[in-house]
């Protein structure tokens, strides 16, 4: 059964891990001390619009260096049709 970890980073930039909000780093490196079991579950990439791609570009090699594989972004549905009306 697969169990997905969710990392995110917020309107103001702080990072958590299954919820739980701590620095990059210490997130970075709990998610290297897993198993290679865990490792080979997906994980999960929030990350706020207001985030700049290359922060997310960044966290992402961090995540294939650590040894994940399985990389998913998780996004919100937009709301407005494509030619801009509702």
């Amino acid at each position: 059964k697969e169990k997905p970890q969710l990392l995110g980073i917020d309107k103001d930039g702080k990072f958590s891990l299954n919820g739980a909000t701590a620095p990059r780093e210490m997130i970075l490196q709990q998610l290297e001390k897993l198993p290679k079991e865990e490792k080979e579950q997906p994980i999960f990439l929030q990350a706020d619009k207001s985030t700049s791609y290359g922060v997310v570009v960044a966290l992402m090699a961090d995540i294939k260096a650590i040894g994940f594989e399985k990389l998913g972004m998780v996004t919100k549905p937009n709301d407005k049709k494509q030619d801009g009306k509702k």
